[in-house]
């Protein structure tokens, strides 16, 4: 299969290019951009809509001024920004930085370094998140939510609702790690554990585990079992359902 390695800088046309790309250097296109797969260790700006049939693995920077379609697994090391939709069918790994303008929808999703969603965050599969994240619509999740809260610096948060078909676990490293915060309510259909959570609406799950330093702004709906650690509060009702 053809390969397209760029070692210095060049500007494509742009097409449908039925290449695997390794980009070391600097690559800008002018237009739309199709590749079989994409290893960018330098800089590459793609100046319309980026589709790779296969994966992308970034090391360096990437720069996408439409939307991104990518058939398997998006690993990034690097930064990238796209100021369209993200699409991943497969796994998304961030240990870089990643900035997404429009909706991301992806595979299995894990977050080790810093995520920033402007619009809704969607995952069919399980969510790890231990670093940092922000995000201005809902987090959707068909699977498992675990987020691990480190450090002193800037809270997690999702603006909107947070809806998770599986568990949600949400643990603190210590006293004084950051919080993660949720603008709407949060909601799981099976067990909820969280500590140093603020949710601002209703939290619904089957059985509750309400850790230390935790607030909830509306009510409490519990299936099964509820547990409410002693410095945390609720400003609503507590109710079965």
């Amino acid at each position: 299969m053809e390969e397209l390695k760029i070692h210095g800088a060049m500007i494509l046309p742009e097409g449908d290019y039925n290449v695997k790309v390794e980009v070391f250097g600097s690559l800008v296109v002018t237009g739309a951009f199709s590749v079989i797969s994409l290893k960018c260790s330098g800089a590459a700006k793609i100046n319309g809509d980026l589709t790779i049939e296969e994966t992308a693995v970034v090391h360096g920077g990437l720069n996408v001024k439409g939307d991104t379609i990518i058939e398997h697994d998006f690993q990034l090391y690097g930064g990238a920004k796209i100021d369209g939709d993200l699409k991943v069918e497969g796994k998304l790994l961030i240990n870089g930085g990643l900035k997404i303008e429009g909706d991301v929808e992806s595979g299995e999703l894990i977050a080790n370094g810093g995520l920033a969603v402007n619009s809704d965050l969607y995952v069919r599969q399980d969510c790890t998140i231990r670093g940092g994240i922000r995000v201005e619509g809902d987090l959707t999740v068909d699977g498992s939510l675990l987020v691990e809260l480190h450090g002193k610096n800037n809270d997690n948060k999702v603006s909107g609702s947070v809806k998770v078909k599986g568990k949600i676990e949400i643990r603190r490293k210590n006293e004084t790690s950051k919080k993660f915060i949720v603008g709407g309510d949060m909601k799981s259909d099976g067990e909820v554990y969280i500590e140093n959570t603020h949710v601002n609406g209703d939290l619904v799950g089957q059985k509750i585990t309400v850790g230390p330093n935790c607030l909830i702004g509306g009510d409490v709906y519990y299936g099964e079992d509820i547990e409410i650690d002693p410095s945390s509060q609720i400003k609503g009702e507590i109710k079965k359902i």
